[in-house]
């Protein structure tokens, strides 16, 4: 008796909530999201990866020194291809290099190719190094001495995936190159 009397009641229930708008598409804004047209296809999951496809994470580890985190903040605030870098968090022990890091969280324009992200950082931290700290590059002026780049001719990546990429200061490497002649 119950079954039959759910079975009468559950299509006028559907039709009601139909109806009443419930099901209706609507928008949500988020912090830091691109406003989207009302009718957007895709799954709830497809939405949220999209939201987040320009957003890349940038760590250095290994930088105890202000100049050195500094030069390195320029660099990924005015890479080509960023719209805009934000500082995301940080931790700096001057005397223990293992335990610093520093996260930027960068907005790209359309989706993010991290790798040539990468690669244009690179050749920026070459220029600064090559100009003795001296230079203008993309607008942006980079005012260093000689010893306050130091540190940054031992600058290599680490890691690289699609959301993120990691640099590491490499103090071997920048003793190396500076007995070079680099």
């Amino acid at each position: 008796m119950i079954l039959r009397t759910l079975f009468v009641l559950l299509p006028a229930l559907l039709g009601l909530l139909m109806s009443s708008g419930c099901t209706q598409k609507t928008a949500v804004a988020y912090p830091g999201a691109v406003q989207e047209a009302p009718e957007q296809g895709g799954s709830i999951l497809d939405r949220g990866v999209d939201r987040y496809t320009n957003l890349v994470d940038v760590r250095l580890e290994g930088a105890t020194e202000g100049a050195i985190t500094e030069v390195f903040g320029k660099v990924v605030s005015s890479v080509p291809g960023v719209v805009s870098a934000k500082r995301y968090s940080s931790r700096i022990v001057p005397d223990n290099p293992q335990a610093c890091w520093i996260l930027w969280r960068v907005t790209t324009r359309g989706e993010a190719n991290t790798f040539t992200l990468q690669t244009e950082m690179m050749e920026m931290f070459s220029e600064v190094i090559a100009a003795g700290g001296y230079v203008d590059i993309y607008s942006v002026p980079y005012r260093y001495s000689p010893p306050e780049i130091g540190l940054l001719k031992g600058m290599r990546p680490m890691d690289a995936t699609s959301r993120s990429i990691t640099f590491i200061v490499d103090r071997e490497l920048a003793r190396d190159r500076e007995m070079a002649g680099y």
